[in-house]
């Protein structure tokens, strides 16, 4: 059971579930790292990574949608891995691209690993080569029509 994460007592596939759908950043651990692979951002704290997750589903992104694919956890190893289907419309910049209304369609994987107080460390994988052709500017890349 993990513990802290709320006022609720939690199993790690209760908390990774909650995660997936909710975004709550109250799941991370006060002291969690997230590491936004393709970027090398690497974000310390909880409020860094609620801050991350707020530019990315409001600011950065209109009628941003995160689509529940897979959770999976290995309870043993405390290890968890979420994957989404993530769109959006860029509004600002995101990921170090200047914001030029292209839309985003990619897939998003997170893997967790579980602590006590709940996810205390992560890694965010997305295709970046895909997301760099998606929002450039008209005529450089295929994510304008």
């Amino acid at each position: 059971m993990l513990r802290g994460v709320t006022t609720d007592t939690l199993t790690g596939r209760e908390l990774l579930d909650r995660f997936a759908r909710s975004h709550d950043p109250q799941c991370m651990a006060e002291e969690a790292v997230l590491e936004v692979i393709p970027t090398e951002e690497v974000l310390q704290g909880r409020s860094s990574i609620a801050a991350f997750l707020r530019c990315l589903s409001y600011e950065s992104f209109a009628d941003a949608r995160l689509e529940v694919r897979t959770v999976a956890i290995d309870d043993q190893r405390g290890i968890g891995v979420i994957e989404w289907s993530f769109s959006g419309r860029q509004i600002a910049p995101a990921f170090g691209i200047d914001a030029y209304g292209g839309v985003l369609s990619v897939p998003l994987g997170l893997v967790c690993e579980l602590g006590a107080s709940g996810i205390r460390r992560s890694r965010l994988y997305f295709d970046a080569a895909t997301t760099r052709r998606q929002l450039a500017p008209k005529g450089e890349g295929h994510g304008h029509e």
